[in-house]
């Protein structure tokens, strides 16, 4: 929504087995706000949302998204990093434009 969000920690994972997890987080306590992106592959390309979850979090709220790209361009499994970047549109008309992410470690 016009506001710069950049993360104090960011990190991807796959919890289960073809999937992938994207993580980050500015702030604690009330200040907080926290972005999650799951993946249903580990592949780079581009992935709509809704299909693919993606949510932002707030102390105070959850906002999931109602529509949107997601577009990892590196998916390096040998050294564990992840890039990309992501555009959408939540529930409660959050809009989210040049979201990017550069060499996520996998944590």
């Amino acid at each position: 929504n016009g506001a710069a969000f950049t993360a104090d920690s960011a990190w991807y994972n796959n919890f289960n087995a073809g999937a992938t997890n994207i993580f980050a987080q500015k702030g604690s306590g009330t200040t907080r706000q926290f972005f999650e992106i799951n993946l249903n592959a580990q592949t780079a390309t581009t992935y709509a949302i809704p299909a693919n979850a993606f949510t932002y979090v707030t102390a105070t709220n959850t906002y999931a998204a109602t529509g949107g790209l997601l577009s990892i361009g590196t998916y390096d499994m040998t050294n564990r990093k992840i890039s990309g970047s992501f555009t959408g549109v939540t529930a409660g008309a959050i809009t989210i434009t040049n979201g990017s992410f550069a060499n996520l470690p996998y944590k």
